[in-house]
């Protein structure tokens, strides 16, 4: 019966402290993530525990800590397939046309070829 009434009155005590806190106590002590949101307002979230920002504005990870995770993230970046040294095959590919060009100037000023 006793261990009822203590209960009781740390609940009414806690209700009482949560109601007695002004709006600045309040604010400071449950902070916002704060972020900019793309209407320019400040998100509404509650941070992740322990971060500053809530999980949709980079308070969830940190990125990866170890050797292995790092590569890890560096093979699912791995470009393939159609992109793979695309600025190496364009340069060369710059270089074929440049070249092609020049023998058409040359082939233009010899009258091989009419305009």
């Amino acid at each position: 019966m006793i261990l009822k009434l203590i209960r009781l009155t740390s609940l009414t005590i806690q209700k009482i402290k949560y109601v007695q806190q002004t709006m600045k106590e309040a604010r400071d002590n449950n902070p916002l993530c704060g972020a900019r949101t793309r209407s320019n307002n400040p998100c509404a979230k509650y941070p992740i525990k322990g971060k500053r920002r809530c999980r949709l504005h980079g308070g969830l990870s940190t990125g990866p800590k170890t050797a292995e995770g790092r590569a890890r993230i560096a093979a699912a970046q791995f470009k393939h397939g159609r992109y793979v040294n695309w600025r190496a095959r364009r340069a060369k590919e710059k270089l074929y046309y440049q070249k092609i060009r020049l023998v058409m100037a040359q082939a233009k000023e010899a009258g091989l070829i009419e305009h």
